[in-house]
């Protein structure tokens, strides 16, 4: 019965660990199969072999790049979260308190419904199960749980959409502890050049990643590009793009085309996501100057619509100021008609744009409340 690994080695790509179908504990397991028992309940169970599907073999060979990033592009609608019936599960974008039992329970019954059947509805539900799961034991830091939900997920996907996705998962999370060379393994597969968005997507961000964790922030901004929207990016992801690109922007092009470069990606999203993007992932150190200085920038900004009312009321009281001095001039005193007018005139500018205001300010709210609840795990 082989232990599960260290923190140290839990990412490693040598290294199998599955979930005990009986208690859903981490459950080593030999790379060539086998017979296999749980050190928690005791269950046995006879594994295959680790069937290890390259993806190259689904790359766009030959596959113009401007067609196949138009391609892409058309493909940038947002996805469905929850799929039916398994909204319940989350709020926000995270897992609901005290449901993960009941998620980790559901998620071994798709397991095995992935492997029996293997359908587009119910690989939907294994990366929306191995998602929030993953992003709770990441909160809770049990990498081992992590590593056993991305790899047993991993073991029943099919499709190529599903699998690239949960590659780079899993060298993300290696990344993230620092074991880039596992990083790099797990990576290794996945189609650079795919025609689906979200396989993409998933590739362009861990392999900005573990650049980054490399200190090679030359490829990080070579696969997502030198700004905001050269290449296609999912809108659930383009916040924390922008971040990692900001980030390699800063180091080598300075500290002001950053700033520049997160002021836009975070239109799309906000300062509250791209600052869980830096605190999440704290060993990478991104942005070190650049989001402080950006922030500043919009508070400032901010501050200064404190002087639109004065603005207005000295605009005002230049208009009554004019008329009155016509008035006394020609010797006439002001109609009611008039008078009413300049009440109107009063309020009627300050409060169109108020309203403009209030629709732009809920159309970015909706929006950033669009990108947390999707973007959450990408924050992480």
């Amino acid at each position: 019965m082989a232990p599960v690994p260290s923190n140290e080695r839990i990412f490693d790509h040598d290294v199998r660990v599955l979930i005990c179908d009986e208690c859903g504990a981490p459950l080593p397991a030999p790379l060539d199969g086998g017979a296999v028992a749980c050190q928690f309940c005791g269950a046995t169970f006879d594994l295959a072999a680790r069937a290890e599907v390259p993806l190259r073999g689904y790359r766009s060979v030959g596959l113009d790049e401007a067609k196949r990033l138009e391609t892409l592009r058309k493909q940038d609608v947002d996805p469905i979260f929850a799929p039916p019936g398994l909204d319940a599960f989350v709020f926000g974008g995270s897992l609901v308190p005290g449901k993960i039992a009941e998620a980790e329970q559901t998620f071994r019954v798709v397991l095995r419904q992935a492997a029996a059947i293997g359908s587009v509805e119910t690989e939907n539900s294994l990366l929306f199960f191995a998602r929030i799961i993953v992003d709770y034991h990441l909160a809770q830091r049990d990498y081992q749980r992590l590593r056993a939900t991305l790899e047993a997920a991993l073991e029943v996907a099919r499709s190529p959409r599903a699998r690239q996705i949960l590659y780079a998962f899993l060298a993300r999370s290696a990344a993230r502890v620092g074991a880039v060379q596992a990083a790099e393994a797990w990576l290794a597969p996945c189609d650079a050049r795919a025609q689906n968005l979200e396989m993409d997507t998933s590739y362009r961000v861990a392999r900005a990643y573990v650049s980054t964790a490399k200190g090679d922030h030359q490829t990080a901004l070579d696969v997502l590009g030198p700004e905001l929207g050269a290449v296609p990016i999912q809108d659930t992801t383009e916040c924390f793009a922008s971040v990692l690109r900001a980030n390699a922007l800063e180091h080598i092009h300075g500290v002001d085309v950053a700033i520049a470069e997160v002021q836009r990606g975070c239109e799309r999203g906000s300062f509250l996501i791209a600052a869980a993007c830096v605190y999440n992932n704290p060993t990478l150190n991104l942005c070190p100057q650049s989001l402080a200085l950006a922030r500043r920038h919009v508070s400032l900004s901010k501050k200064s619509l404190v002087f639109e009312p004065a603005l207005w009321i000295s605009i005002y009281l230049a208009v009554v100021a004019a008329l009155l001095f016509s008035s006394v001039r020609n010797s006439q005193l002001f109609t009611g008609m008039q008078f009413l007018a300049l009440l109107v005139s009063f309020w009627a500018l300050p409060l169109v744009t108020l309203i403009v205001r209030l629709n732009v300010t809920e159309f970015r709210r909706r929006r950033a409340a669009k990108s947390r609840a999707f973007a959450r795990e990408n924050a992480r």
